[in-house]
């Protein structure tokens, strides 16, 4: 068995992170197939390291593995259940709760894409998301917690149970506040989403689900700058709240930006909202040049 002196350890693991900054502005599937091929190095140095470097190699491993679920998420779904396990046994054996809770929160919504795309909340959906804020403590990032509880609100009010929704949408809100980069968190590993206000997006996305649009459309709007990996979902909140508000425009025209975005970024798990919000338009000029672009 080999050991590894830990700068190396170390520069294993910002390779991992490098990483999971560049899936904020990479196509997925290039993200994905980087990941597969760091991951299979990471594995065979797992298989002949001494056990001082391999925990920490495990934690390599596991958050390099996240990675590449969540590319696969995004660009058609079809290695996420696999690189979501492979991600939580690493985990597990390396002893992390920050890739844990993010395996949980990716799979929360993997599961329930179906129900998301027609604004539908998920029992199994808020099965995981308490479990991953249970995993957490209090050495956890608290941004890993916040999005944790932004998406529990957003599955309270799918619920309609605006108590509790308020109730995480206010823990949330406080957890942000207390946040500092997290580089081995995924979907905020580009170190920027302060300067985004990546929370206005969260909020946005919750207080629609409540119907509070105009307010939904006021948060939502401050996160329209950027890569698609943080806008287009804020795009598709923002027309569903034009859309039952009955301006049918302003919705038809975000949702085609939001459609070409997707396309080129390579987000094609993000479609299927637009074609489930597109369903609530009615028959109108605007509407038949949304669909001549989503065929």
């Amino acid at each position: 068995m080999r050991d590894f002196p830990p700068d190396a350890l170390e520069a294993l693991h910002e390779e991992a992170r490098s990483l999971a900054q560049r899936a904020h502005g990479t196509h997925a599937s290039d993200i994905l197939r980087e990941a597969h091929a760091q991951l299979n190095q990471y594995e065979r140095l797992i298989s002949v390291a001494g056990w001082r470097a391999r925990k920490q190699l495990h934690r390599t491993a596991g958050l390099t593995a996240l990675v590449g679920a969540y590319a696969a998420w995004w660009s058609s779904g079809a290695e996420t259940d696999l690189l979501l396990k492979v991600a939580d046994t690493h985990a597990v054996a390396g002893s992390d709760p920050v890739v844990r809770a993010q395996v949980y929160v990716l799979k929360s919504q993997h599961i329930s894409q179906e129900a998301h795309a027609i604004e539908a909340g998920s029992t199994e959906a808020v099965r995981l998301l308490t479990a991953a804020l249970q995993i957490t403590d209090a050495t956890s990032p608290p941004i890993l917690r916040s999005i944790v509880r932004y998406n529990l609100a957003w599955e309270y009010a799918a619920f309609g149970d605006t108590r509790a929704a308020h109730m995480e949408l206010d823990a949330a809100e406080w957890e942000y506040e207390q946040a500092t980069p997290a580089l081995d968190v995924v979907s905020v590993a580009d170190g920027a989403w302060k300067i985004r206000k990546w929370s206005h997006s969260a909020r946005g996305g919750v207080l629609a689900r409540l119907n509070l649009h105009r307010e939904a459309i006021d948060t939502s709007s401050k996160v329209l700058i950027g890569n698609p990996l943080w806008q287009t979902s804020s795009m598709v909140d923002i027309a569903r709240s034009y859309t039952l508000l009955g301006e049918i425009d302003e919705a038809s025209s975000l949702l085609e930006e939001a459609y070409l975005l997707n396309v080129k970024a390579g987000l094609v798990q993000r479609q299927e909202r637009i074609y489930t919000t597109r369903l609530l338009l009615p028959d109108c000029p605007s509407v038949r040049h949304l669909d001549s672009v989503l065929r």
